[in-house]
């Protein structure tokens, strides 16, 4: 079973009510509000080498995803000293680009710009639609988003919808919604659809 049909369904299983909590980021809560607003650790980078002999890959993605969001410093540190381990495996490529675009590298976007060009449409559910949600650009992340808003359905739709949320969340909903309706304007997709889904993830 490949990395990428494993990602997916594991999206499949947290799309359900009880192991969305699971990952606080798949799903806007008043408690992933809190997790935000106090930036909580759940999986310290500090545990990545014991994660990573215990094959479990979704920790470490979430630590590093966390680090990120959060801009923790002392996560580089963990991530050079596994970085041989870690890319041996694609799962965690785009995450740690995440992370070094969150600390200020900002050549980083465009690489999560690519792999999500690369592989979005045909996987559906991939995770760089999470890592976008936590952006405010809206000439390469955002307009991805839309992009992902014409064909995104399922689990893939889900995923789509707490990156919106998460949007909406962290800069406004008046800001969200007038970006999104300023790229849809010049974007080849359906709007309806489009505009369909960002009124229901509100």
């Amino acid at each position: 079973m490949t990395m990428r049909i494993v990602i997916s369904l594991i999206l499949v299983f947290l799309s359900t009510p009880v192991l969305a909590e699971f990952d606080w980021a798949y799903e806007l809560s008043e408690e992933a509000k809190e997790i935000y607003r106090n930036k909580t650790v759940q999986y310290p980078c500090s545990q990545i080498a014991k994660m990573l002999d215990q094959d479990d890959t979704w920790s470490v993605y979430m630590a590093i995803r966390d680090a990120g969001l959060f801009r923790e410093e002392s996560c580089s540190q963990f991530i050079e000293m596994n970085r041989g381990k870690l890319e041996q495996e694609e799962f965690f490529e785009d995450v740690i680009a995440f992370y070094e675009l969150r600390m200020g590298k900002m050549d980083r976007l465009q690489v999560l710009a690519d792999s999500f060009d690369a592989h979005a449409r045909r996987v559906g559910d991939h995770l760089t639609v999470e890592l976008f949600g936590f952006l405010g650009d809206w000439d390469v992340s955002g307009l991805r988003l839309v992009r992902h808003s014409d064909y995104a359905d399922g689990a893939a739709a889900e995923l789509l919808c707490s990156a919106i949320l998460w949007r909406r969340f962290i800069h406004g909903n008046d800001a969200t919604e007038a970006n999104w309706k300023k790229v849809l304007e010049k974007e080849k997709v359906n709007k309806e659809r489009s505009l369909r889904l960002l009124e229901r993830c509100r």
